[in-house]
């Protein structure tokens, strides 16, 4: 069954609202037409449900329109509750009954209504309840003038003036599409003008209440002058119906005419005073417009950036409450508008920022910045740092040679999208530019000769240091915004208690390893307050309800515990929440790790709140301490001590670690408490133990290898966990000279709680490096790691609005156009998306094989993405009808996403426009090497980056030295030589991050060494194991395809310094073919 969605109704023609539905008709037809909601309701009308609390932008007229008129069942989609509060309103004075589907009383109350007649209105809805399906189609029995229903099993009489209307707050509902023809979609959304409209209305009724009591009064008054009219006309229309004879004779009509034309030219002078009364209201009303419409669109950027993280939703009632917050600080209002726009903005993001985790709150506020402020950020820069600006042609010069090779793609982007700007940096001129690129914090000494704005600034830096990029990212946003710090100012959950109330839970999104709730039980405590714990899982959901139930009326406090394992009873527990009417003092807690399986109302209507761990070798130790306790610590022997606090530095270095991905670790290992709860627990025995001799080689076997190492995915990480293990599992610990981490800090002799404390209280705040034994310079990978990410993300959810789920030729021909023209650009001169492959005949070499094999792939590749563009060109132009899988091939270009069926041909980059041309790159190189003769090519040097398949061509190489050698390949070894040798394959053009290369030698970076640097020519071959011994002054380090270091090929050996095997270990080095 296809699942329709509300927000698909532009898409669909059944969910034409009747303005679109309108101009469909009239653009068919050649015709103007009039208003939608002028043509099918009066004015009198429109003032009555305004005085009802309908909002007065024309989507809700419209839908109003629909729902009192149309024949279809209505099915309101109202985030807000707006809707149907107006909606119970307008018909207060007729039999209406509200209920939601999982009422138990819902079956007895739906089958009074339908034979008494009421208007059924059910809330809450998340799926269609299979009872209303008859209803909905209509599957009625006629006996005569009776029309009979059945429901639950029984045939009911059913009232003619039986009116059934259902409702939902999440927008994101999914009905299934057979359901869909029978009923009335009405989306009541919030739109930008209406939601600008309601803040207005809100400011004045705080601001000027006066001023919103004459408006609804004249409103109200020119709604009775409406009737009045419409009553006169009425009764004239009668007394001419009713009248007989000549009626110029007839005395007492052309008297009562006479009153009704006196009494109707009366009203109508009423009504235009009225109107020129309204004229001069509404002018005091935009007094606060420019604000109110600047609130709305920061309101549908917040939910607009939800997209990354449904958690993140923001509902219309708090941001209303900010609004109005943020109005109370406001003075002179006329003057100083900028001022009072960035004190709003203030506002929203500090109470946002609570409830956005850590890693998204950079990206939150960029977002902001590019919606709020068009100057300051034009969307033509905004699509060159994102990366969706793509240039289908080649610069007409060439890029000055002191560029980096890296930084060359990035520029060549800005001379293209960007043309003016690229001149005005005078990259020609390298005298201005040099002390920029030197320099470690390039962003004070940006060239003099040109002036930048804030986000200007940000796309130098991109382009030229990316390096500095996450910095100046930062920067840039406070700057624009004044907000003077990402992080909010108090997470404290006692806080956040005083902001709430009853009727609004409290969301706690708790990350894997925090443990809020005995945060929660001590505010409960100091407050004497009752707090009833609920651990949610299966089986679990009568008994949440049924203490929601009993402790909303009591008062007392509720925590829903583990909410991420009960995703699919959600929808129960929102419309439970939504029904019942809590004590005062209520609070309920829910505790959720964060899942994109969060049902979207509860994340839409909850106070939110991150509860992350504090970041840094120093808070990480003070929490182990805290969860174990004073008590605990107190108990312990001067050595028992000193060993559970090495358990503790060391617990911190393995989470700690996790900032620095991939060189840190290979990826992020779920690290936890309990890890180090079980190490604790497994040693404690041992403290016991007043022995000379602490067993340390038994204490490392357990914690590297039954718990932190049964985490480990990679060989090379589980090295790095033994080398931690070996440094700080010895006797040293235990003496008084011992300085943890290298710092001038001794540790206690006495095993007391408070004295360990004062001492973790001197590590410095912020960690250098040096603490993980990591290079000096990995803050410039990891800023441009952590940049890239961020606009990878960016991009990802901004161009994923734009995007329709059904097809539509002109946004096809639009999107795919720079892809088209990229491709035909970089087959200019080529002729490999017409060449035949030919069979080579069959040779000793392996490599050549090899080569030949490679280069038919890859010819296969691009005919394959050509065929794929061919077919997507003809669908464009309407020549041929698109199936499902080049439809899917042309929306994940449209996502900036390389298709899945060329990522099954070969795993490159995500990033279509780079897929491409290290596709065209790669098979360029390749088709040089596969003419050359074998012997030949293996004496010059080989660079690995021109071949899709790097691993393969090592292993080729292994085993044709095993055939020309005799030798088999399990007992070949493998070596690596720095300097010239003879009969070695020779590896060119290699980059090294974590060391540099000096007099043959790899050496420590300092923090200014650029974090890739190209090593000398690697010389490799075979030998047989045994005829070389293991070179203790070397270590192997790996050689991977790029930076990400998802794709191992082999493992180098490099010389170092003696004794220094276990310091490079730790010190992320690796090699790669490209960066």
């Amino acid at each position: 069954t296809r699942e329709i969605t509300s927000n698909d109704k532009i898409n669909e023609g059944i969910f034409l609202s009747p303005s679109n539905f309108l101009s469909h008709c009239a653009k068919e037809l050649n015709v103007d037409i009039v208003d939608a909601g002028s043509f099918f309701s009066t004015e009198r009308e429109r003032m009555q449900w305004q005085s009802e609390g309908l909002s007065s932008d024309k989507l809700s007229t419209e839908n109003a329109v629909m729902m009192l008129k149309a024949d279809l069942v209505p099915f309101l989609i109202d985030p807000t509750s707006s809707a149907i509060n107006w909606l119970k309103q307008h018909l207060r004075h007729k039999n209406v009954e509200g209920i939601t589907q999982n009422s138990p009383k819902f079956k007895s109350a739906l089958e009074l209504a339908v034979r008494f007649g009421k208007t059924f209105i059910i809330e809450e809805i998340d799926t269609i309840s299979s009872v209303l399906l008859q209803i909905l189609r209509r599957e009625y029995t006629l006996q005569g003038e009776r029309r009979l229903i059945k429901l639950n099993g029984k045939l009911l009489d059913y009232h003619s003036e039986f009116k059934l209307i259902l409702c939902s707050r999440n927008e994101h509902l999914k009905l299934p599409a057979e359901i869909v023809p029978f009923i009335n979609l009405l989306n009541f959304t919030v739109t930008i003008a209406g939601f600008t409209e309601q803040l207005l209305s809100h400011a004045i009724s705080q601001e000027n209440p006066e001023l919103e009591k004459k408006k609804n009064n004249l409103l109200k008054e020119r709604e009775e002058l409406e009737e009045k009219l419409s009553h006169l006309q009425n009764q004239l229309l009668e007394d001419l119906a009713n009248s007989s004879g000549d009626i110029l004779q007839n005395k007492k009509l052309l008297d009562s005419l006479n009153q009704t034309k006196a009494s109707s030219e009366a009203i109508a002078v009423a009504l235009r005073e009225s109107n020129e009364v309204q004229k001069k209201l509404q002018a005091e009303y935009d007094t606060y417009r420019e604000l109110s419409n600047y609130g709305s669109l920061l309101y549908f950027a917040c939910n607009e950036f939800a997209k990354c993280n449904i958690l993140y939703l923001l509902s219309v009632s708090a941001f209303t409450d900010l609004f109005l917050r943020s109005l109370q600080s406001f003075q002179g209002l006329e003057n100083n508008l900028a001022s009072q726009k960035k004190q709003l903005l203030h506002v929203v993001y500090g109470y946002m920022s609570r409830g956005v985790f850590q890693n998204d709150r950079l990206k939150f506020l960029l977002y902001l910045i590019f919606k709020l402020y068009p100057r300051d950020v034009p969307e033509t820069e905004w699509n060159v740092f994102i990366g969706s600006a793509v240039t289908n042609k080649n610069t007409s010069e060439d890029q000055p040679p002191w560029i980096p090779n890296q930084c060359i793609n990035n520029i060549q982007l800005i001379q293209v999208a960007l043309p003016d700007f690229y001149k005005i940096l005078k990259l020609e001129e390298h005298n201005l530019w040099k002390n920029f690129m030197n320099v470690s914090e390039c962003e004070r000494e940006y060239p003099t000769h040109c002036s930048l704005s804030e986000f200007q600034k940000v796309l130098v830096i991109q382009a030229l240091r990316p390096d500095r990029l996450y910095t100046v990212m930062s920067q840039c946003a406070l700057s624009i915004t004044g907000i003077k710090s990402l992080d909010p100012s108090s997470l404290d959950l006692s806080i956040i208690y005083k902001e709430s109330n009853s009727t609004v839970p409290i969301l706690v999104l708790a990350v894997s390893g925090t443990d809020p709730v005995s945060e929660i039980r001590e505010i409960a405590k100091n407050m004497s307050q009752e707090l009833i714990e609920v651990a949610m899982g299966e089986g679990q959901e009568n008994k949440a309800i049924e203490a929601l139930k009993r402790y909303s009326e009591s008062g007392s406090w509720l925590i829903l515990k583990n909410l991420h394992l009960v995703t699919y009873w959600l929808p129960v527990l929102t419309q439970t929440q939504k029904s019942i009417e809590p004590h005062q003092k209520f609070r309920l807690w829910l505790v959720s790790e964060p899942t994109p399986n969060f049902n979207f109302v509860l994340a839409q209507n909850s106070l939110k709140v991150v509860y992350e761990t504090s970041q840094g070798i120093r808070n990480n130790i003070l929490r182990t301490f805290a969860t174990f306790g004073e008590k605990y610590i107190d108990k312990l022997n001067a050595n028992s001590a000193k060993i559970f606090f090495v358990l503790a530095c060391v617990h911190a270095l393995f989470q700690e670690r996790r900032k620095y991905i991939p060189q840190g670790w290979s990826k992020y290992y779920d690290f936890s408490d309990t890890d180090l709860s079980t190490s604790v627990k497994l040693v404690e025995d041992l403290w016991s133990n007043q022995g000379p001799q602490i067993p340390w080689r038994f204490i490392s076997g357990l914690t590297s290898d039954a718990v932190y190492g049964g985490r480990i995915e990679n060989i090379d990480d589980l090295k790095i966990v033994h080398s931690y293990t070996k440094q700080y599992f010895v006797d040293d610990v235990i003496s008084h000279r011992w300085k943890p981490f290298g710092l001038n800090l001794t540790v206690p002799n006495v095993p007391q709680y408070k004295e360990y404390i004062k001492m973790v209280k001197q590590f410095p705040s912020a960690d250098k490096p040096s603490l993980f034994g990591l290079a000096e310079n990995i803050n410039k990978a990891w800023e441009k790691q952590i940049s890239l990410r961020i606009t990878s993300e960016l991009k990802n959810f901004y161009l994923r609005k734009s995007v329709s789920t059904n097809f539509h030729q002109e946004t096809f021909q639009k999107g795919l156009l720079p892809f088209l023209s990229l491709w035909k650009k970089l087959n200019q001169g080529q002729n490999f998306i017409r060449m035949t492959t030919e069979t080579k005949p069959v040779t000793n070499s392996i490599i050549e094989t090899f080569l030949n094999e490679e280069f038919e792939n890859a010819i296969m590749l691009l005919q394959t993405i050509h065929k794929y563009f061919t077919l997507l060109n003809k669908i464009c132009k309407g020549i041929v009808t698109a199936d499902g899988k080049t439809l899917g091939v042309g929306y994940s270009l449209l996502n900036y996403g390389t298709p899945k069926p060329w990522l099954d041909l070969w795993n490159g980059p995500k990033e279509p426009t780079q897929y491409l041309k290290i596709c065209m790159t790669k098979i360029i190189a390749l088709s040089k090497l596969k003419d050359e003769n074998i012997n030949r090519l293996l004496d010059k040097p080989v660079n690995l980056a021109g071949l899709f398949h790097p691993e393969a061509f090592i292993a080729s190489y292994k085993q044709d030295f095993s055939k020309n050698n005799g030798v088999p390949l399990d007992e070949l070894k493998l070596f690596t030589s720095w300097k010239p040798k003879t009969d070695c394959l020779i590896l060119s053009n290699l980059l090294i991050e974590g060391g540099i290369f000096e007099n043959g030698i790899i050496r420590q970076c300092t923090p200014n060494t650029e974090n890739v640097t190209t090593t000398p020519n690697c010389y490799l071959s075979w030998v047989k194991k045994g005829q070389v011994l293991q070179d203790e002054n070397s270590i192997d380090v790996p050689l991977y395809t790029s930076a990400s270091r998802e794709m191992k090929i082999i493992s180098l050996q490099i010389p170092c310094e003696k004794n220094e095997k276990d310091k490079w270990l730790l010190s992320g080095i690796a090699l790669y073919l490209e960066y």
